[in-house]
């Protein structure tokens, strides 16, 4: 997605690198935060960490990390009629 007049400009390989980073956190149980830290996923707060990630929000310890899914996934798959760009 090269939009840059919406300041969209992103590709499927970032959609994957993201969703591989969310995976990997699961798995492992800690996430990444912007200091480099690793922070466990509790059972107190770990969900509550994860779908900030995911949804992107001011609240995620990681957006340049685990980046934007959520948001850009919905932007991908609401361009993806006209990949083109010749009827938006």
């Amino acid at each position: 997605i090269n939009r840059e007049t919406e300041q969209l400009v992103f590709d499927i390989q970032d959609l994957e690198r993201w969703r591989d980073r969310l995976y990997e956190a699961v798995s492992t149980g800690r996430v990444i935060n912007s200091q480099g830290q690793s922070i466990p996923l509790t059972e107190e707060k770990g969900i509550d960490i994860l779908g900030d990630l995911i949804e992107a929000s001011s609240l995620s310890i990681n957006r340049n990390l685990y980046g934007d899914l959520h948001n850009l996934g919905h932007a991908a798959l609401g361009l993806a009629h006209d990949p083109e760009f010749k009827y938006l």
